[in-house]
């Protein structure tokens, strides 16, 4: 018998560490070394265990750059639950979330507009929205320097700028309860995220879309996702 699948994609501004999120659940490891990712990579964990169940999850790590965006709301569509990533040291990738959970929306409305015409409810297929911060390992006073350098080519510094009190406001302004501040480098909360997630759909829905049928249906992520 076939394992739960739950799809989760991981949306935000491009070099805020969402592969590095999705690498250190994955294979346990970090790679500091910034890696540019192409519309978006597919990555299935057969065998994730939360408290006494275990499901499969499919994760789309999506690219953040701007001329990509055009093609994320493929991987949006397809997602039980999705995740805006935002790093904490780098103020412009949090005032981005709100642009972000649009994009969500924008989905949401489109869905509304093609259910109506057949009769159906789109409620089920709302995705499961959650904000992290990433770089949690930097502390208040904490100072860094990147091997990228500024236009003066001087270091860049690396110092938290977002702090943790803005992310629960902007998640209460738009009614998202779950958020927290995670850590890839240092492995803080990323494990117990993903089991967050997961441990609200099951509770809101017992199942995926995948389950469902909804997604070889009317999602056919599977037509793109393996050639981005």
């Amino acid at each position: 018998m076939a394992l739960p699948e739950f799809v989760i994609t991981l949306i935000g501004n491009d070099t805020v560490g969402k592969t590095s999120i999705v690498n250190r659940l994955r294979y346990g490891t970090y790679q500091p070394h910034y890696i540019y990712t192409q519309g978006a990579d597919k990555v299935r964990i057969p065998n994730f265990k939360v408290g006494n169940d275990t499901v499969s999850l499919l994760i789309f790590d999506t690219g953040g750059h701007h001329i990509q965006r055009g093609i994320i709301h493929k991987f949006i569509d397809a997602a039980d639950a999705v995740i805006i990533v935002y790093d904490i040291s780098k103020e412009k990738s949090f005032r981005k979330i709100p642009e972000w959970i649009q994009m969500t929306k924008k989905r949401k409305l489109q869905d509304v507009n093609e259910n109506s015409a057949i009769g159906s409810s789109p409620e089920d297929d709302d995705p499961l929205l959650m904000i992290i911060g990433n770089k949690t390992d930097l502390s208040a006073t904490d100072v860094r320097w990147s091997s990228e350098t500024t236009d003066n080519d001087e270091p860049k510094e690396i110092k938290r700028s977002v702090k943790e009190n803005q992310l629960r406001k902007t998640a209460a302004a738009n009614n998202i309860s779950m958020y927290k501040e995670v850590s890839a480098k240092a492995d803080i909360n990323i494990d117990l995220t993903f089991k967050s997630v997961v441990e609200k759909l099951i509770e809101l829905r017992g199942t995926s879309k995948a389950l469902k049928g909804n997604m070889k249906e009317s999602k056919p992520w599977h037509k793109f996702c393996d050639i981005l």
